[in-house]
């Protein structure tokens, strides 16, 4: 079990590293007002996640509509120029 004084360093470091507040500034708060800073911290750090998560899925599913449509415009073309379509495997291969 860590002691009060670990438990102030562990979060005087995450207030200076990311706030970059003093280690003056962060012994004059108060305990509320660090655990406080702290909480919003990590709330702020998982919603930028959570936004880059939503965009990666969003940008990975925008890919395969796109693939798709792009296909399905190649296999038109071939039918228009009187071309064998190729069979497509339902398989994935990567």
């Amino acid at each position: 079990m860590t002691n009060w004084r670990e438990e102030f360093l562990e979060e005087s470091f995450i207030l200076m590293n990311h706030l970059g507040m003093s280690y003056t500034e962060i012994r004059k708060l108060p305990i509320t007002y660090r655990r406080w800073f702290i909480d919003r911290i990590i709330e702020d750090f998982n919603r930028k996640e959570e936004a880059r998560k939503t965009a990666r899925s969003e940008s990975d599913s925008s890919r395969r509509v796109r693939d798709i449509h792009v296909s399905e415009q190649m296999v038109e073309q071939m039918r228009e120029a009187n071309k064998p379509v190729p069979k497509f495997s339902k398989e994935k291969k990567f």
